[in-house]
């Protein structure tokens, strides 16, 4: 079974480091085979478990709010999963990937498909070699690409869509799916859309 490096980001104030441990806590408890737990930070007074290890964020203009993320793809290559702060872990999530980058389609397509949306959303992402490139590309031109795009899964889809497959069905949103309509949600990955779970129950 093949294990892997999980990987968040907490960039600026809206996230705690209960928020990044209690999504820890999700993915120890569903996980499987997860060799060590990165969280990229801004906070040098960072007070996370020791079982969470920090990297520091680079303080760059490039690299605010959801931009951030991109950062991982400068990390030492290792099979890694990211996952967003925000994103509930309820059940098993097993992965299974190929040599290449992962992401759910963003639910917008499944749930407002007159607008027929084709790009990720990298609330969750999988990958494995080497994409240190893409991180490269951002920086070289970040304020066009922040000009040109809305967001990191944007950018990620409008320049490098060639790279990227669809993960498997493993995720939902809790905003646009059964969730908020049923009060609890049916996948094994939550998304929250950049709000904290205590905003819906």
């Amino acid at each position: 079974m093949m294990s892997f490096r999980v990987v968040c980001v907490k960039q600026g104030k809206k996230y705690t480091d209960l928020q990044v441990e209690r999504l820890y806590t999700g993915v120890r408890a569903w996980v499987p085979n997860v060799e060590e737990f990165i969280c990229i930070t801004d906070d040098p007074d960072t007070q996370m478990i020791a079982d969470i290890k920090t990297h520091t964020l680079p303080d760059h203009p490039g690299l605010k709010g959801w931009w951030a993320k991109l950062y991982q793809f400068a990390l030492q290559p290792k099979r890694t999963l990211y996952f967003d702060i925000d994103v509930q872990i309820r059940h098993t999530f097993a992965p299974y990937m190929t040599n290449g980058l992962y992401a759910p389609k963003d639910p917008l397509a499944d749930y407002q498909p007159e607008k027929a949306v084709t790009y990720i959303n990298s609330s969750v992402m999988l990958y494995d070699l080497d994409f240190s490139d893409i991180y490269e590309h951002y920086m070289s031109n970040w304020q066009t690409w922040q000009s040109r795009y809305r967001g990191d899964q944007e950018y990620l889809w409008g320049e490098h869509q060639q790279r990227i497959d669809y993960i498997g069905d493993y995720t939902e949103s809790f905003k646009w799916g059964w969730g908020l309509k049923h009060g609890f949600a049916r996948k094994p990955v939550v998304l929250y859309h950049g709000e904290d779970v205590k905003k819906y129950v």
